[in-house]
């Protein structure tokens, strides 16, 4: 019987050297950075083969994320670890700046001087004053309300108003405006020129 407690002993303790001595599973490293114009919420570190981690690419005000390094635009992105070390980078780009406004004898309800994600839209309305009229958009759009729909390019759009002619009977049918559009100087001759050219 000691013989064999003194053999059991022996086979528990070579047993136990081979289980010390087995290699651990390898782990690979996981390096996530961005750009300038955001930030990555995730956990970089050491992960075994088979697990997953997820990075979320945050952009500041005024940028907005265009994808990762790998060329991926999932967002968040969810990485299962191989057999290599990953290294990977949140790309972003300063957002498109809009410019709204509105020209003389009219008003935008909402004055607009502010970049925006591409994906994005803003709608305004143009409003022209007390006995004036709406003639369109700088881009040729009559829309009103208008909506807008972001790119990736700058925007800028003025709303056009137009003030309205009075009809004096005259025989060549001239109209003439309510006010002075454009004269380049004080007398009558300039004015009355000026004044009647565009209608």
């Amino acid at each position: 019987m000691r013989k064999l407690f003194w053999a059991a002993m022996g086979i528990a303790l070579i047993s136990m050297v081979f289980a010390n001595c087995k290699k651990e599973d390898p782990t690979y490293s996981v390096q996530v950075t961005a750009t300038e114009g955001g930030t990555v919420e995730g956990q970089n570190g050491e992960y075994k083969e088979g697990e997953t981690v997820e990075f979320k690419a945050i952009p500041a005000d005024g940028y907005y994320f265009t994808k990762w390094s790998n060329g991926s635009t999932d967002n968040p992105l969810t990485i299962t670890i191989t057999n290599k070390d990953i290294i990977l980078t949140a790309q972003f780009a300063q957002s498109p700046l809009v410019t709204i406004s509105a020209s003389d004898n009219g008003t935008i309800d909402t004055e607009v001087n502010a970049r925006y994600a591409p994906g994005s839209s803003v709608t305004v309305t143009a409003k022209p004053a007390d006995g004036c009229f709406f003639m369109g958009w700088s881009d040729g759009s009559t829309d009103n309300p208008r909506t807008v729909t972001i790119g990736n390019e700058n925007i800028s759009l003025t709303a056009l108003f137009f003030a309205p002619t009075v009809d004096l009977g005259l025989e060549s049918g001239t109209l003439w405006a309510t006010r002075n559009l454009g004269a380049t100087a004080p007398d009558r001759k300039s004015t009355r020129l000026n004044s009647s050219h565009l209608y």
